[in-house]
């Protein structure tokens, strides 16, 4: 048979006699922009119950503060470079693509806002600069948006959101905690809404209002999901809470058609797309109404596996992080102290965690059913924090550490990658175009919040073939460079060569099915399984015929892809002083953005 060897704009490939690669030099890459950032700080007043028209509202006012802060839009907006990379040049003020960052804290705070103050030294010193600086730096506009937050019941939620309560008051019961909780989530989307309109509205900022997109984290991500889902219709009349002791329901707010948090920034502008991570929504009966429209938003959920705040199925929030914080500090102040009283502690709390969270695979598994353009994408065991700045936490999707640009956990954006895959994939800029699919990848650190190995897992990051004829391929979608990965088979399938590395081959030995297992070491004792199911026919078409697909990868050690049957490969990069071989029976396709630098090599043979 003959065989077609295919390669489609092959990119920054060096493929020369040794003599040759030791006189190139690595060519310099100029910035295509210069990111102009600023901030614009807006005195916030108060929230107070007012009279207006004869009419009892809820406006700013001066007084006294149930709310306070500073509100605080920054923008990090990209400049033409010139041709040394040097100096903003005009473009034209033409529109861009726009995205709205908002980070989390519960209502009550807000995560990292020091550190977002381009003021306070290096661009690079904080994982939510690096994220917005970045995505800048890819031609979008991005605004990072503060705004006001719940202080007269913060102590309150705190308390009954993290500490078990006195008595046993029973979900069905309700709690003042959950309803200020959604009486504070109401009141920041209201403040969302307003200056989300206003910025996109604002002609100066040049937002390409057919490509808006919003990603929040944690109590933000609630924010963005009612970003696409909240009508105002559907926010409740009232809100209000029993006590445990029983008696009369109390009523906090009463939300009538005139009334700010139904009424203030609506309709929404026009979104492209949401990205909310570990988030949740309050509400489950939100998302059923008004598809015709819902459908034409893109949705990429992700959500830590073992998120220690937000359950990704549905559970009351803060449903064991605190609980474990609480045994980690008699642990320290007793070492002796059980660990095992762990299990208990966690059992017995769950039940008082408040308010009830529907969270992203709930979500996910709802909306695929009358949606098209829903993605999940599932981080195994991922704890609560897509972005750190510390290796010491409670691990991190993406870790970055400040002030040490050298470390190994630096190279890998997690959060970035997928917000800006997704944005090109859902604008028409990347293949394939954005449809309902789960994936999964692996964080840098993985939470120790774990109680179980079972990650739930809706799509392993195992990339193999469904039908195993003949000699296959199978890949570990971007695993940690600085992981050991050993792979192993069950009896109806045999490795063929090193069992070691990102990718292995292995081959079917009788009819049936089969399971494929890569083991993840991170060291220290942290080691994720993660699992493929395939199928062993009893006869093969001949020649073989499946396609396997080698994208995005990092290659860091020394690979060989044998595939019976085709490859495609793109987004790769091979790190200098690696080999990475793809051996097909029939064609080997490389389309685009596939780097070899100088001291790699590249082999082929289709």
């Amino acid at each position: 048979m003959k065989k077609l060897y295919l390669i489609a704009l092959l990119l920054s490939i060096c493929l020369t006699d040794k003599s040759a690669m030791a006189q190139d030099e690595p060519k310099e890459e100029k910035p295509q922009y210069i990111v102009e950032i600023d901030s614009q700080f807006i005195k916030a007043t108060p929230y107070e119950r007012v009279v207006e028209d004869g009419m009892e509202v809820e406006r700013y006012v001066g007084g006294k503060a149930e709310w306070y802060t500073d509100m605080t839009i920054r923008s990090f907006l990209p400049k033409k470079a010139d041709e040394n990379g040097m100096k903003m040049m005009s473009d034209g003020d033409t529109v861009k693509p726009t995205i709205f960052l908002l980070s989390g804290g519960g209502f009550t705070s807000l995560d990292n806002q020091a550190e977002l103050n381009p003021d306070n030294g290096n661009l690079d010193a904080h994982p939510n600069l690096k994220l917005a600086t970045k995505l800048a730096n890819e031609g979008y506009n991005v605004f990072w948006i503060d705004y006001a937050l719940e202080n007269t019941y913060k102590t309150l939620i705190d308390k009954l959101l993290f500490i078990k309560p006195a008595d046993s008051c029973t979900a069905l019961n309700g709690t003042e905690a959950k309803a200020r909780m959604e009486h504070a989530s109401l009141k920041s989307f209201r403040d969302f809404r307003v200056k989300f309109k206003a910025i996109i509205n604002d002609p100066d900022n040049y937002v390409d209002t057919n490509n808006v997109f919003i990603s929040g984290i944690s109590a933000r991500a609630v924010l963005t999901i009612y970003s696409v889902f909240l009508d105002g219709s559907e926010i409740p009349s009232s809100i209000s809470f029993v006590k445990c002791s029983g008696g009369s329901p109390t009523t906090i707010v009463t939300i009538d058609a005139n009334h700010a948090l139904r009424k203030d920034g609506y309709p929404m502008p026009k979104i492209k797309g949401i990205i909310p991570m570990s988030g949740a929504s309050f509400y489950d009966t939100i998302f059923t109404n008004n598809t015709t429209v819902t459908n034409q938003v893109a949705m990429n959920f992700m959500h830590g596996t073992c998120d220690e705040l937000i359950n990704q199925d549905t559970g009351r929030v803060s449903y064991k992080f605190l609980v474990i914080e609480w045994v980690w500090f008699i642990n320290d102040w007793y070492p002796k102290f059980p660990f095992n009283v762990l299990d208990t502690v966690y059992n017995t709390h769950e039940t008082f965690r408040y308010p009830r969270g529907y969270g992203s695979k709930h979500l996910y598994n709802l909306l695929r059913t009358t949606h098209n353009k829903v993605g999940f994408g599932q981080v195994i065991r991922g704890g609560h924090s897509p972005l750190n700045s510390t290796v010491n936490g409670a691990g991190g999707w993406d870790v970055y550490q400040k002030g040490t640009p050298s470390s190994k956990y630096n190279p890998r954006d997690i959060v970035f990658d997928n917000i800006s895959l997704f944005m090109k994939r859902v604008m028409g800029e990347a293949d394939p175009p954005w449809t309902n699919h789960a994936y999964s990848v692996f964080p840098d650190i993985p939470t120790e919040f774990c109680l179980t190995d079972d990650q739930t897992l809706l799509s392993p990051p195992i990339i193999t073939v469904d039908t195993v004829c003949g000699t296959v391929a199978a890949a570990l979608s971007n695993p940690p460079a600085w992981a050991t990965i050993t792979w192993s088979v069950s009896n109806k399938l045999q490795i063929v060569g090193s069992n070691t590395g990102t990718a292995i081959a292995y081959k079917g030995l009788s009819a049936g099915s089969g399971t494929l297992t890569a083991s993840v070491d991170y060291g220290n004792g942290v080691v994720i399984p993660v699992s493929k199911n395939v199928v062993i026919p009893a006869t093969c078409p001949s020649p073989c015929n499946g396609i396997f697909y080698f994208n995005n990868q990092n290659v860091s050690t020394n690979t060989s892809i044998i595939h019976c049957g085709n490859i495609h490969s793109q987004n790769i990069t091979v790190n200098s002083g690696v080999s990475l071989t793809l051996d097909a029976t029939g064609y080997v396709l490389i389309p685009n953005n596939f780097e070899v630098p100088v001291g790699a090599t590249l082999g082929v043979n289709p």
